[in-house]
Parts: C-alpha cells; structure tokens; sequence
C-alpha cells in the first residue's frame, strides 16, 4: 500500500482529463487533510471525466473521484492534493534577493571563511589518489562526527516518477535523457548497482535541463522529512576559485588574450569505492515502459557528481594539487587564471599566448581533462589550435560578458522583454536581478531602477500584485532603455607596458546613494591613457537612514572607496606607482585630513580609512566627478556617451599640473553628544528575548517561509554563540548547529520559535476556536 501510495501523484498526472484541465506539477506530499477539515476549504468542482473531479480549493486544485487507478486495475476512489503555482510563486526565484545583493556588495564587503575549512583541507589531503592512468580519485569530506545518513530511495523513487512522466511527453527528449546516462555507463563516470537493504546507501534525485542540450541535474539537497540530506552531511570547504572580479579585471590588460575549459571538469574526478554507496540514483532500463517493478535501474556514480555541496572544492583541490606538481611559476599563472573549469590566459604577443595554451592543455592531460573550446582575440593563434579544440562561436561568454574576437570588445547583457498587463514586484527584482554587472560598469543607468524597486519594497505589498498603471509606466520607460541600448567597451582597458599606471578612484555620495568609480591611468613618455575598469554604488540604508546627513554619506563613499582600491590593488596583478582618491565633499575631507577627535559615527570610519596610508586623497568639483554619475543616474543613452564616466575627467589624461589643486580645508567638526544610530554592520545590543511583535514583523517582511525560517536559524545561531561566550546556559538551543548549512535540527526548531510567536501575537483571536496545546507550547485545532 505504501509504495502505491508513493506512486499515486505520478499516475494522476498521467491522466489527459487531468492535464487539460489544470497544470500540474508533481511534489510529495507533505501535509494530510482529515474529511473534516476539507470542506471549509471547498470552492467548487468540475468533471473533466466519467466520475472525476477536478476540485478548486483554497490551496489549489485537488483531483479527486473514481477512476482506474489501482495497481490491481479495479477502481479506487481517492483524492490527490496538486497544490497549484498561485502558492508556490508567492516566493521569488530561489535565493533571487540573496544573489541581486551580493553581486552588489563584490569589492566592500569582506568575505569570511567557514570555521571548518581547514578540516575540509585535511581530509582532502588524505582522501586524494592518482591512478596509473593519471585519474586523481578522492572521497566525500564528511562532517564529524559522521551521522548515518538515511536511506532516502522513497524519496528519490518519487522524483524519478515525476522526471520519467515529465520526459514521457516527448519521445524525443525522453530518448536524449536516457542517451546521457548510455554515455555516462560506457565512459566509466556511473556504473551499475544494487539496492543495499542491509548497510548504509543514499540516493541522488535527478531532473532534466534543457539548454542548448539536455542535461541531467543532481539535487543532494533533497531530503525526507526530518531527516538529513546529503549535503547536510557534508563539509562544503573553502572556496579556493579566484576572485571572479579580479579575474575579469586581469583579462582586460594583455594585448592577446584565450579563453578555454575543461570537459566535463567534475565527472573527470574519480570518487573512492567506499563512498559511491552514497552516490546512487534511479532511471529506467527500458525507457518505453514506467519507472516499476524490474524496470528500475539501479547506478551509482564513479566519480565527483555536480550538485554535491563540496564538489567545487573537491575539483579545485584536485587541480591546485595537480598544478603544485610543475613548480610555483606554471602552476600560480595557471590557477589564478581558472574560474571552475574556465581558464583565461593573456600575453604581449601572440606565440607566447601560444605557448601557454599548448603547456596548459598538456599539464591537465597529464591528469586525464581535456582542455578543449578553445577562442582567442588573435587570428593567428586559432589558426595554430587543431580545429577539433576551437570554440565554433565569435561571441562567446567571458565570465558571464558577450566578448566579440573579432573587434574585442565586450557587451552587456540587459532585459529585452516588454512590460505585461500583470507585471509585480517578482518581475521587477526578477529583471534586475538579471543584470550580470560584477564590475558596476552600469552603475549609473541601474540606479534608478534600484530606487524604483526600494520604493515598492517599501510599500509593502504581495510579491504578485500587479503595479499600478503609474508604476508599470515608470517601469516600461526603464525596460525601453535597456532594449534600445547597446553598450559595449574595448575589452583592452590600458597597456600594461607603459611607464608607470596609476589608480584613481572617485567617491560621491547624495540623498539616496554612494558610490564609488576607480581608473586606471597609463603614462608613457608623451601619452596618457585612462580608463574605467570598476564601479560600485549603494542605496542609502533604510535603518538609521533618516540620521545620514549628506556629509555622513560623503564619509561612507570614502570609506567604500578605499575598500574597493585595496580590493582591485590586490587583485590586479600589476605593479601601481601611485593611488590617488578623490572626493567633491570638503567636509569628510577635512575629516579624513585632521587629527582631531570626532564623534563616534565619523570616528569609528576614519579609524578605518587611516588605515590606507599608501592613498593620496584630493579635492575634485562635483561637475567633474565621475562618481556622481552613479549617484543621480544616466539613461543608457546617456551613459554609453558619457566620456566622463568611461574615461574619467579631461585633466586625467594630461599632465599633473592640469590637476585641480586642493583647497585649505577648515576643520569640520560634528555638534558634541552625538548618539551613535545602528548602521549596517554596527551590532551595539543583543536582544536575548525575541518578541513575538519582532516574530511577527520577520514574518511580514521576509519575502517568503523559507527566507523567514533562515533568518530564524542565524538568529539562534547567534544567541546561542553569545550566550555560550558568557558562559550562560543555552538551555532549548542545543541541538542548534553553530555553523555550515542548517540541519534538520535547525529548521524544525526556527519553525516552532517562528509558530510560537506569531500564535502569542494572535493569542486572543486563538482562543476563540477550541484547541490543544502541546509539549512546545504550540497550539493546534482538532
């Protein structure tokens, strides 16, 4: 009974009554209805088929009647929840908030380590083998102590009924799915295996992407209720890939430049024997017929499978382990020019260009990856690449940018689409979050959308509800912009054999934003040449937003400012003859120039700013200050002709005694008994005990359950580091994990302190109905 129950979504969405009349989308269930209940949720029904219904009800449509659908073919009757898209959507896209922010804070913000990378590390050291052939195998960096990790096959035998009855729609696609799996056996990536009833196994449930091909997509996350999944066992260790704005940064300074990848870089990865227990899935032997009985295939994977939360660093361990072989030269160039499996060289000359390409693609052969989709700038060096190693594209993508070889230059990809009758505030973050600028090249132009979302965050309302007519005109005008515009830039910024090069960087700050613009400056004997190679800029912060003067903000955009400079003056990777930071606010000038004491707030942000003695900060007006581009905003039109955004002012491609001269600056001082307010990363207290006013404004502001319940686990998380620092007793907050992602643990307590305190904030409309209390103090109706 149990394991046609498991099976009874797939075969109701097999039905054609059903799909033509709802769209259907398979989960397992995860909540059941008593009879009782049902009715007060009932909004009406249709029969779509002799004795079937499909019932509309305040979750979603329901299928429910009689049909034949009993595994011993007799009829059943039965009711199948199918919980429609209406619920599902009230959240973004997944972690949509969390990716759109942290593209922002790239160059500011500081990055810190997980506590447990350097047992990460350890293992990795031990687990790591090579072969005869060259192969490199390892294991799973598991976490101690090692939890047993549930057999999870319902779970994945589910997924893969929805996969097969997804695929079964297209014979085509349903063949190329299977063809993967084929290639993936022959190829010695999965081999096949057997269900294990006595000892510890593990399953990976697995879906289709469709890109330019199909794919196959490994989810370890996937876990049964209350139990772990695999990543949750897991170490995810460090991050070791370099820095992706360096990386860019660097690729836009040789004469010559080559891009290329690794095939398959993970599936080149072997995994030890002992854990590929862990590493199995289901498909089909024979695709023509349903996921049951003997038609279940059993495989499990050979080597490091994409999706597995410490397969990045397994493979860049791999590599850096690799490249250590050929001495510090060959292998630093090599792994700071590797983003993934992404390698990007550049040279002065085409056959040094050449020459490193042949050498990289013979050292990762020696570890059985093929270097392979090869493209370069240069005519020549393609013509020397075997035709069977070059990339068929005069466009590729360069970390996420539109590079043309054949003029060198590199574009942007902006939102194409045209606004919708019921256009929300899902759409709206949707598109900008779509806006791949790592290098706030388009800060100006981004800006006012920026400030258009800020003001519907504000207001409060659903993520779907559709703008008002003022609103959707306001977004129209910025969706227009962006489809008629087309930026490009020469992919070169500045030669690196000039003279000397220099970092200029401009800050400005006005009621709404700061933001920060950095140049590099060539001098040669009788040239100068200049260009913009970063920008960031930042909303004015809604809490303690009110208290930020303009000189206030003028302060912060110094400090962002001499963030970013050290940021791209380590990543950079050329030798700087001189740093220069220029401002058009006299005031925090003054503040960075004096010596006296200031109040807290200023104080706290000079302390760091002083830090970088090795930047010389000047006095520029606000007409010639690039940075103020960024915080008032251009058109796209406008920013693609702005000379002074893309190359700076005019005096900064002449000579030094063209450069504005500094004024006697007077000193500012800020009036006495100033109150420090909470800003950004200033924690001044520690509320121990959470209201349920506080539980119920998280609940209201957070964009949805998910979101509200990991804010919830780094709260506790929190409290309970604090009070163990103390030394106070963290009684009902043991079993939280201190670090790494949350566990089964963390997520059902964060539900019961988040239940708790919204049921104490509506107590009184609670004890209205008649209801039990729990252990928890967690009511429920019966």
């Amino acid at each position: 009974m149990a394991n046609w129950v498991a099976e009874m979504p797939t075969r109701a969405t097999d039905l054609p009554e059903v799909r033509r009349a709802i769209e259907l989308s398979t989960e397992v269930p995860g909540i059941m209805l008593g009879t009782r209940h049902f009715w007060k949720y009932f909004m009406g029904k249709t029969e779509v088929a002799p004795g079937l219904f499909v019932i509309q009800t305040v979750f979603g449509p329901v299928v429910g009647g009689e049909s034949d659908m009993s595994p011993q073919g007799g009829k059943l009757s039965h009711s199948l929840a199918a919980v429609g898209k209406t619920c599902v959507d009230q959240m973004p896209p997944s972690n949509t908030i969390e990716e759109f922010w942290s593209l922002e804070s790239i160059g500011i913000k500081e990055n810190p380590a997980a506590d447990d990378d350097q047992i990460a590390i350890n293992q990795l050291e031990t687990s790591i083998t090579q072969d005869d052939e060259g192969r490199y195998s390892v294991s799973w960096l598991w976490r101690e102590p090692r939890a047993p990790l549930p057999s999870n096959y319902r779970m994945a035998f589910s997924r893969l009924c929805s996969t097969y009855s997804s695929l079964h729609r297209s014979a085509d696609l349903l063949g190329k799915y299977n063809k993967v799996f084929l290639d993936y056996l022959k190829q010695g990536i999965i081999e096949p295996a057997k269900r294990n009833t006595e000892g510890q196994e593990h399953y990976l449930a697995h879906h289709a992407v469709i890109t330019h091909k199909i794919r196959p997509v490994f989810d370890a996350s996937a876990h049964p209720r209350g139990q772990p999944s695999l990543n949750d066992c897991l170490l995810r260790g460090p991050v070791l890939l370099p820095e992706l704005v360096g990386l860019l940064i660097r690729f836009r300074l040789p004469k010559y430049v080559a891009i290329s990848d690794i095939e398959s870089a993970f599936l080149m990865v072997g995994l030890h024997p002992s854990d590929r227990e862990f590493a199995k899935f289901l498909w089909v032997k024979d695709i023509s017929r349903r996921p049951e009985g003997e038609n279940i295939q059993y495989y499990r994977f050979a080597r490091v499978a994409f999706g597995v939360i410490c397969s990045p660093y397994l493979l860049a361990g791999v590599i850096r382990h690799h490249l250590g072989k050929y001495g510090k030269g060959v292998a630093a160039e090599l792994a700071n020019s590797l983003y993934v499996d992404n390698l990007h060289l550049g040279a002065e000359t085409w056959p040094e260009l050449l020459d490193k390409c042949q050498r990289a693609k013979e050292i990762f052969s020696e570890a059985r990856m093929n270097l392979r989709e090869f493209s370069s700038n240069s005519r020549e060096l393609m013509r020397a690449i075997p035709e069977k190693d070059r990339l068929d594209s005069k466009e590729p993508k360069v970390l996420g940018m539109r590079w043309n070889t054949q003029v060198d230059t590199l574009s942007f990809l902006l939102p194409k689409e045209g606004i919708k009758s019921n256009t929300s505030r899902r759409a709206v973050l949707s598109s900008l979050a779509g806006i791949y600028d790592p290098l706030g090249l388009l800060s100006p132009s981004i800006l006012p959308a920026k400030l258009f979302f800020q003001k519907l965050w504000d207001e409060g309302r659903d993520w779907d509800s559709p703008l008002s007519e003022e609103e959707s005109s306001v977004w129209e005008q910025f969706l227009k912009g962006w489809r008629d515009s087309n930026i490009s830039l020469p992919r070169r910024a500045l030669s690196t054999s000039t003279d000397k090069i220099e970092l200029h960087t401009f800050v400005d700050a006005s009621s709404c934003a700061y933001a920060a613009a950095i140049y590099l400056r060539g001098v040669n004997k009788n040239t100068v040449t200049t260009s913009l190679i970063f920008s960031k800029n930042r909303l004015k912060p809604k809490k303690g937003g009110k208290t930020l003067t303009i000189p206030r903000m003028e302060l912060i955009a110094i400090l962002i400012g001499v963030r970013a400079t050290a940021y791209i003056e380590k990543e950079i990777g050329v030798p700087l003859a001189e740093i220069h930071l220029w401002s058009d606010s006299q005031i925090a000038l003054s503040w960075v120039k004096s010596s006296q004491n200031q109040p807290t707030f200023v104080q706290r942000r000079l302390d760091e700013i002083k830090k970088y003695v090795n930047i010389t900060f000047h006095y520029v007006r606000t007409d010639e200050n690039p940075a103020d581009l960024a915080t008032r905003g251009l058109t796209p039109q406008e920013l693609n002709q702005s000379q002074l955004w893309w190359s700076g002012p005019k005096w900064l491609a002449q000579g030094r005694a063209n450069w504005p001269q500094d004024p006697t600056f007077d000193s500012f001082n800020l009036i006495e008994n100033e109150t420090e307010e909470i800003y950004t990363d200033q924690i001044l207290s520690l509320p121990v005990q959470v209201t349920s006013r506080e539980s119920h404004q998280l609940l209201n502001r957070s964009s949805s359950w998910s979101k509200s319940r990991r804010i919830m686990i780094y709260i506790l998380r929190f409290i309970k580091v604090i009070l163990g620092i103390k030394g106070a007793p963290t009684i009902g907050l043991k079993s939280v994990s201190e670090n790494g992602p949350p566990t089964a643990a963390d997520i059902t307590l964060a539900e019961r302190y988040l239940i708790k305190w919204e049921q104490r904030e509506c107590s009184e409309e609670l004890q209205k109905y008649k209801h039990i209390t729990d252990d928890q103090e967690i009511a429920s109706t019966g």
